[in-house]
């Protein structure tokens, strides 16, 4: 900042900047779930673009623990690479360098699992960037 004392403090603005060729992702789905059952979102990348996943968010209707996995699905097969418990609900956000960046014609799953006695709400949320590849 010019003319500003060393004290000043600068405010970094909360709106991630994008780039020409990146576009803002979000997919949302969830519903009943009966118990003892699960609830898996499913997200393929398409072919023009490279996704990096930037928060996973899982919620349920009522205090009880639940099990959410995540993973890659492999020749229609899910090969899980995290788990994770959660009471509620449970934000996992990423860094600006995610670990997670999928490539083009990549699917990737989350998956919540209804551990209560009863039926539950449970819904997943998925927010990320869609870059554009070069062809």
């Amino acid at each position: 900042m010019v003319d500003a004392p060393d004290y000043t403090r600068y405010v970094k603005p909360t709106k991630t900047l994008l780039g020409e060729e990146q576009t803002r992702y979000m997919a949302v789905a969830g519903g009943s779930v009966p118990s003892g059952g699960a609830y898996k979102l499913t997200v393929t990348v398409s072919s023009e673009y490279k996704f990096t996943v930037a928060m996973i968010i899982v919620t349920c209707e009522a205090s009880c623990i639940q099990r959410a996995d995540y993973g890659l699905v492999v020749d229609g097969e899910d090969r899980t690479y995290g788990r994770f418990y959660f009471d509620i609900s449970k934000s996992i956000p990423y860094p600006e360098l995610a670990t997670y960046v999928f490539d083009p014609g990549e699917t990737f799953f989350i998956k919540v699992y209804n551990q209560d006695s009863e039926t539950r709400l449970m819904y997943i949320t998925v927010t990320g960037t869609l870059e554009k590849v070069s062809t």
